[in-house]
């Protein structure tokens, strides 16, 4: 039996002395996120000291924001930087223009502006921020506490995300479905809600899984979770193997990295995790058309 595959940060850092086997990081940001803190050749000297072979740069473009001064003006900064990087670490590296778009529905007019900006290598959809109730910030911010939320608000808000996610994929041309379990690493994590989201939408989650297989879309694990408080990847191995079991074998791997330090990290546990599930490969993307790598 394989040893437990849920291990700290820390160790897959350590890990990187030896060659990865995930050679590809299809989720980074830099500091044209606004979260984000690593300038691009930060993020590019680790993927390169690490012996990655390609980066995608996919800094947020949350349509919610599309409209505020810095919206456009940020990923232009990063599809700038990323072509730069391109020229500068080619020989070494290749960089990845991509775009990590998010919150559809604030802005759906905005979208084919943002795809005439630059030729992409990866479009990632994603879901940070929906209406429900009082509470319209992003759900990284929102306190989770039994103070603020209900039980049946929780269970609310997963529901209302799961919509949001369902009309970005009915509505939208999108390369790969990021962290598709992304609230419970707050509510769960931080704030220790123990919500089961497969109690209350087992259907709806196997539905959004199907329409993604069908639609040929990429299924992004996420290990950013790991060596946090939740420690486990978005979605957990439960949902991968429910991928797995509907036939799909289009894996993403994804660091999420915001600072240099965490590019690449949880490689080793999601490689683990992704042959044990019976994967033998994964994929990365360039020019929008998917490459598929053997692990």
């Amino acid at each position: 039996m394989m040893k437990d595959i849920i291990t700290k940060a820390g160790e897959d850092r350590e890990s990187s002395l030896r060659p990865l086997r995930i050679r590809h990081d299809g989720h980074t940001h830099t500091k044209n996120s606004l979260d984000a803190r690593q300038t691009i050749d930060e993020l590019c000297t680790r993927a390169i000291e690490l012996g990655l072979e390609s980066v995608a740069v996919t800094d947020h473009c949350n349509l919610r924001r599309w409209y505020d001064s810095e919206g456009p003006s940020l990923i232009k900064g990063s599809f700038d930087d990323a072509l730069y990087a391109r020229r500068r670490y080619g020989d070494r590296l290749f960089v990845g223009v991509g775009v990590e778009l998010g919150d559809f529905s604030y802005a759906p007019e905005a979208v084919d502006q943002v795809m005439r900006m630059a030729d992409f290598d990866v479009v990632l959809g994603s879901v940070h921020i929906l209406k429900y109730e009082r509470w319209t910030d992003y759900y990284s911010l929102i306190d989770f506490s039994e103070s603020e939320f209900s039980r049946d608000q929780l269970i609310g808000f997963l529901g209302a995300y799961l919509g949001e996610m369902e009309y970005m994929l009915d509505n939208f041309k999108i390369d790969v479905l990021t962290h598709l379990t992304c609230p419970l690493r707050y509510m769960n994590g931080k704030y220790h809600r123990d919500i089961d989201i497969f109690e209350y939408y087992g259907e709806r989650i196997e539905r959004i899984i199907r329409r993604v297989i069908d639609s040929g879309i990429a299924f992004e694990i996420n290990a950013s979770g790991l060596g946090t408080d939740w420690n486990t990847t978005m979605p957990e191995r439960s949902t991968l193997e429910l991928y797995r079991s509907l036939g799909g074998d289009m894996i993403y791997p994804a660091s999420d990295a915001h600072v240099a330090d965490n590019v690449a990290v949880g490689f080793e546990t999601v490689a683990d995790m992704l042959t044990d599930c019976g994967f033998d490969s994964y994929v990365t993307f360039r020019e929008r058309k998917p490459i598929r790598i053997k692990l």
